[in-house]
């Protein structure tokens, strides 16, 4: 990504929807893809054995939040932060255990979509990152030229490029992402 054109044609991988939030509560082991919201009990960093575990939930349900070789997660989160939490939920020891999950800060976007983007560790670059980017981009972008003239964007009923752009990177449902 050199460009702001380079960062806006980065179509995300998938996207988190906020709308099918699951209770805490209801978290079983062997649940796919589930999406909840939790508060930081705890943090836990071990540089010797490579992991940092965080402890999530409420005052009657706990998860576990394993990442292993990422050692900046440690940072990146304290105790307190409520999370938008997405991933597969599995047991260890018979406690409620993530490995790796999607852990978004409740205050950075209120969107009903989380667009999720393609990270690469070698050059520091991870999704949060490259949405911020973008939708910085496109807050600042006042219009944009679209190689499409207007009447045929018209009859053929398709949105603009700046149309199509806000559409794929912050979508307002799931047909705005499509």
């Amino acid at each position: 990504v050199g460009t702001v054109y380079d960062l806006l044609m980065r179509v995300p991988l998938r996207y988190v929807d906020r709308t099918q939030l699951v209770l805490l509560r209801q978290l079983r082991s062997g649940m796919s893809q589930v999406t909840f919201i939790a508060r930081v009990l705890s943090a836990t960093t071990s540089w010797e054995k490579r992991y940092v575990r965080f402890q999530l939930g409420d005052d009657y349900t706990r998860v576990s939040a394993m990442f292993f070789n990422a050692m900046w997660m440690g940072k990146r989160f304290r105790r307190g932060d409520l999370l938008l939490v997405q991933g597969d939920v599995g047991d260890f020891n018979g406690a409620l255990q993530m490995t790796s999950p999607l852990l978004e800060p409740m205050t950075e976007s209120t969107a009903p979509l989380l667009a999720i983007y393609p990270q690469s560790q070698k050059h520091e670059v991870d999704t949060w990152m490259l949405r911020r980017a973008a939708v910085d981009a496109l807050r600042r972008l006042p219009v944009l030229d679209d190689p499409i003239p207007g009447t045929l964007l018209a009859k053929r009923k398709l949105p603009s490029r700046l149309a199509a752009l806000r559409a794929v990177h912050v979508p307002e449902s799931k047909k705005h992402a499509e």
